[in-house]
């Protein structure tokens, strides 16, 4: 059976034709350069300096981790599914002071798209079967000029999960 990656089943419920090829590329690049910064930090490995353009990403991460992590459970980690047939890479799970276990996906877009759920609940699922066991999940929208993060928390993951199936067996069946 062939492993789709979460992004790539939950990728054609997104509209990117709004979304110019420069910025829609400039976007990615962004986006992978934060995750690895804060990835970092949150390891407490040392972050070399950024462009501008994306040190304020980092540093509206940063005052939340530090406002709100006890401790890095895991990191970028890969879990694959091989009896459903999908793999995803969370970016990380911490543990918050007050003792819960959180799954939280870092965004970088102004928006919350409604893809976020799907993706954070088919990770949830990865988790678990990784035997790892969070009590919630959340996005993370990281903000450009380092203000507060919002975090945006799922409560209803195993409902869905089973939507993400849905896109998931689609995907199969349709694309291949």
């Amino acid at each position: 059976m062939k492993i789709y990656h979460v992004t790539e089943v939950l990728g054609k419920y997104v509209d990117w034709s709004k979304i110019p090829d420069l910025r829609l590329f400039e976007a990615c690049q962004r986006g992978q350069i934060v995750h690895a910064a804060c990835g970092a930090l949150a390891l407490g490995a040392w972050v070399r300096a950024l462009p501008e353009a994306y040190s304020g990403y980092v540093k509206s991460f940063e005052r939340w981790f530090k406002n709100n992590v006890k401790r890095v459970v895991i990191v970028e980690q890969t879990f694959v599914s091989k009896s459903l047939g999908f793999s995803g890479r969370p970016d990380m799970v911490v543990e918050l002071i007050n003792g819960l276990l959180l799954l939280v996906d870092l965004k970088t877009p102004i928006a919350e798209s409604k893809t976020f759920k799907f993706q954070l609940a088919a990770y949830m699922y990865l988790l678990n079967q990784g035997g790892i066991y969070p009590q919630g999940a959340a996005s993370l929208r990281l903000k450009a000029k380092g203000s507060e993060a919002i975090a945006v928390r799922y409560d209803d993951w195993q409902n869905d999960f089973n939507i993400f199936l849905s896109a998931l067996n689609a995907h199969r069946s349709l694309i291949g």
